[in-house]
Order: structure tokens, then sequence, then C-alpha cells
């Protein structure tokens, strides 16, 4: 503050009006990163900060660069007339009026569109619901035309109230908008094919994968297309892919099989060759019955933990769980063993390998298994306490 307060003082003395419109520059720049950086944490970014820093250097020079006050400026002194005056000014003024213009009415869109976006996907609405859904996005439209988001929207809701035409129309436009958007490319070549039933539905639906390969929800898409004409193989292999790229996906990827009529041995034969998507269908399996393939998963899904670049606890434990409530104490410990491999510090792992142990009747290993824990956490009381009980029982 001092820095810039001494600026202010010596720019009274300037006569170069050229270092005045730089000084008064640089505080608009460093009042805009100020205000920009209070609402959106810009200072979190080293650009903005470094930034910040070099537009203040480069005001404070303004103002302290000439030595030679009491000098006549050594430049070109240029007036400008009062007609360019008033053209320069009108030109400014019609560009602010243009900006407010642009920027209230984008807020104003997003306003109207709220309530729409926060209905996605439109379940269980009806008509007259989903007309006053239409008529709010056709507000956001009107209001903000060049927002792609608004002419998908009306898309998607034309294709529910059976208005197959405009929703095409809609989705193009949407894309002529954002041309290399996923999304609207993969909602173009749903509607082509709901509507033309031409093969370029499917050249857009890849290039949607191709434009976004890291979102499971392109490849889920193209499997929807794929099921739908029959190619089972080729579908099942972008479930895969899906799942690979995103394991949380994996119970809708197996409702998906299942509703288009694949059997289990075709869906184990889907999953992929990670430890997440292992575990989510055997307790798929776990919960309708298959106790026996699920066992096989869920030791697969173990095995794959070694190829895992991050290894958590809870993929060991779902395992453990399950062949516990079986009473395979064996299994239960063979999968705490390897947890224990990949996670050795861990002293939960070693308290649930010691508790195995005492299960099965292997006291002396028990004992073994908790001191291990109390090397690595000796104030754990309930350590403590667990090998108390097996002293005095040994």
């Amino acid at each position: 503050f001092s820095v810039f307060r001494q600026s202010f003082k010596v720019l009274a003395l300037r006569r170069e009006r050229y270092s005045r419109y730089l000084f008064w520059a640089g505080l608009s720049g460093l009042g805009a990163i100020l205000v920009y950086s209070g609402i959106d944490r810009g200072f979190s970014i080293p650009a903005n900060g470094f930034y910040f820093f070099f537009i203040s250097g480069l005001t404070v020079s303004a103002a302290h660069t000439r030595l030679r006050r009491s000098q006549k400026t050594i430049l070109t002194e240029k007036k400008i007339s009062p007609a360019g005056l008033f053209i320069i000014s009108a030109w400014l003024l019609i560009l602010l009026a243009a900006g407010l213009v642009f920027n209230i009415s984008s807020m104003a869109g997003k306003y109207q569109f709220a309530p729409v976006k926060e209905k996605y996907p439109y379940s269980n609405m009806s008509l007259a619901e989903l007309s006053a859904l239409r008529g709010k996005t056709a507000a956001a439209c009107r209001l903000d035309p060049l927002d792609a988001e608004y002419q998908s929207g009306l898309a998607s809701l034309d294709m529910l109230l059976h208005n197959k035409r405009q929703a095409l129309s809609h989705a193009l436009k949407a894309l002529r908008l954002k041309p290399v958007d996923a999304a609207f490319l993969q909602q173009c070549g749903t509607l082509v094919t709901e509507i033309t039933g031409s093969s370029t539905a499917k050249l857009l639906l890849q290039a949607g994968i191709n434009n976004d390969s890291f979102n499971p929800r392109r490849y889920y898409n193209y499997a929807l297309w794929l099921f739908a004409r029959g190619r089972m193989g080729q579908g099942r292999e972008q479930l895969r892919l899906a799942m690979t790229v995103g394991p949380d996906t994996t119970n809708a990827c197996i409702a998906r099989m299942l509703l288009v009529g694949l059997n289990v041995k075709d869906i184990a034969a889907t999953i992929p060759q990670q430890t997440r998507p292992a575990l989510y269908f055997a307790r798929y399996l776990d919960e309708n019955g298959r106790y026996r393939l699920a066992g096989e998963f869920y030791r697969r899904a173990v095995e794959y933990t070694a190829a895992e670049k991050i290894v958590r606890p809870d993929y060991f434990y779902q395992p453990c769980n399950f062949f516990r409530r079986r009473q395979q104490y064996d299994d239960a410990l063979w999968v705490m063993r390897q947890a224990a491999a990949r996670l050795p510090d861990n002293v939960t792992i070693i308290m649930t390998i010691a508790s195995l142990y005492d299960r099965m009747g292997i006291s002396y290993r028990a004992l073994e298994e908790y001191q291990k824990a109390l090397i690595l956490d000796p104030s754990n009381r309930k350590v403590q306490k667990f090998i108390k009980r097996l002293e005095r029982k040994n």
C-alpha cells in the first residue's frame, strides 16, 4: 500500500501523458485481478500471482522511470480533435453497453435454466411438466442464444415430448455452437438414429468417444446403441471399456447387460481385470445367491490389487467379510495376508489377521500378530487388551 501511495505522489510530477495512462491502466488491471481473485480464489493459481506482481511492477515503474521530471517530454504530443474524442467515446459506450447486455443476458439465461437442470433426466414427469420445463429452456435460449447447453436441453425435452424433428434441429444447433463436445456429438448420433436411421449416427457416437475417451458415459451410450441393433459382442466390449475407465459405473453396466438378456457367464466374461469392477460384480453375485462364483471373483479382485497403482484397505475387507461370514477362514486369512503384503504398516489389517487366527483356535499365531500390531501402534488399548487375554489363555 505504501508503495502505491508514494507512486501517486510521484505521478503528480510526471509530465508525460503516456506514463500517466500506463499507470492508470496498470492500476485498473490490479483492481480487476483483486476482484476476480476474491470471487474465484484466483490467487491459488500461481500464474495469477505472477501476473499480479508483473502489473504491479509496470504500474510503479510508469510513475518512477523519468528522473528529470522538470524536463518536457521527448515524445511527440498528439492532440485529439473534439470529433475524434466523440467517436472514441461513442465506441467505448457501445462496447460497454454490449458487454453489459451480453453478461446480463447470460446470467438471466442461467437463472431460467437452473430449475430445468436440477430436474434432469426428467424421469417420471407428466407432459404438462415437461412442457413447462421446455418453456423455461426456450426462454433461456432466447436470452443467451450462444449457449449450446440450452439448445441441447431443448433437444432432450423435445424428444420426451415426441417432437423428434425439432429435437434433431436443436441438437444440431448445439453441435454447431460446440462442434467438438462429446455429449452433443453423441446426442446428435442418437437422434439421427431415431429419426433417419442413417449410418452417420455410428460416426457421431464414435466421435464422442474419441473426444472424451476418459468419460465412461461415452462408451455406455455407444453400447446402448449397439445393443439396440443386436450387436451384443460389440456392446459388451464397450461396457467393458466403460468399467475400465470408470469402475463406479459397474453396477449400471451389469444392470444394462441383464436388461438386454445376457446371462451371468457373459457378464462375468465382460468384467475387466481390475479390482473395483470385480468387487462390484462379486457383491452382485453374493446378493443373488451365486456364492461359488462370488468367491471366485473376490479372489480375482484381491489378485488384481497387484496391478493397482493405489491400493486401499477396503479392497480386502469386503472379500474377507464374505469368506468369514461363510466360515471359510482359510480363504479369509489368505485375503488378509495379501492385504498385509500390500499395506504392511496398516494396524487394522494386522489386527484382522490376528482375530482370524484367534477364531481358528491358533492362539499363538494370534498373539504374534497382535504383538506386531502393538509395535506399530504402542498406545492401542484394544491391542493391549487382546494380548493380555491371549497371554492368560496360553
